[in-house]
């Protein structure tokens, strides 16, 4: 609510609250109904004798604006790396299915999204990294790319506000990489291969066209879903347009898979 001092200094708070609790109990406001509000405390200002300029504006926020990639470090970028995992246990409201790779560097978990029944990925870093500031800015930055982009052929992460811990969570793909699908055919149908060329050019021109550049991609980053469907995972060492000129550079070897 904006209000001049025509409106404020002739109403009591409590006045002002009482208003705007009593008229503004409806789920979607719209413009109309948010105007009659403030003409009614323009109204009551009035009344009791103001004679400067009278000026209500009430707005209604549906919606904030995702994080940009200096605010996600910021908010993350002090949560503890989680210990590993192990089938059965739950962390935040994610419950561990399967491990689906653990190295070094990081771990990654086919999880059960306990709060609707769906299954996700859900990628950690190695505790070997816990004191490894670049590493763990290219984490966070990982997850950050993944909420940002939105296409098809690119792997999205979702957004976890509450979480406790330092971990992404991605859809999850079931299905195999393109490292493994040229072991399984060694002699393609060139349509296949047209496809699958296709969908991964789309894809790179999406991240392209937000200022993206992927800098790791090979057949181990390109999933292949059930449905032959093209998936580019990991932005662990993507380069964003206007970030490294704002922060140190960081390496280009991603967090592993």
């Amino acid at each position: 609510m904006l209000t001049t001092d025509g409106v404020h200094e002739h109403l009591k708070n409590s006045a002002i609250l009482d208003t705007l609790r009593r008229e503004h109990q409806i789920t979607s406001p719209t413009a109309a109904k948010l105007e009659d509000i403030a003409r009614q405390l323009v109204s009551q200002a009035l009344q009791n004798g103001s004679q400067d300029n009278l000026t209500a504006l009430i707005i209604s926020i549906n919606h904030l604006p995702d994080r940009n990639q200096h605010e996600a470090q910021q908010a993350f970028a002090h949560l503890p790396v989680p210990p590993v995992l192990k089938t059965g246990q739950t962390i935040d409201h994610y419950q561990v299915i399967d491990t689906l790779f653990s190295g070094t560097r990081s771990h990654l978990y086919k999880v059960k999204d306990l709060r609707n029944g769906h299954y996700c990925a859900l990628k950690a870093p190695s505790l070997n990294f816990s004191d490894d500031p670049a590493y763990l800015q290219a984490f966070i930055r990982e997850e950050w790319t993944g909420q940002t982009v939105k296409h098809c052929h690119l792997m999205r992460t979702f957004s976890s506000a509450d979480k406790r811990f330092m971990y992404a969570v991605s859809e999850y793909i079931d299905g195999i990489n393109l490292r493994q699908w040229m072991n399984e055919h060694p002699t393609p149908d060139i349509h296949q291969v047209r496809k699958i060329s296709r969908q991964t050019a789309a894809g790179l021109r999406a991240l392209q066209r937000q200022g993206i550049i992927h800098q790791d991609l090979k057949p181990e980053n390109i999933m292949l879903n059930q449905d032959g469907q093209v998936k580019i995972i990991d932005y662990g060492s993507v380069q964003i347009a206007g970030v490294n000129e704002l922060h140190p550079r960081l390496p280009t070897q991603s967090p592993e898979r």
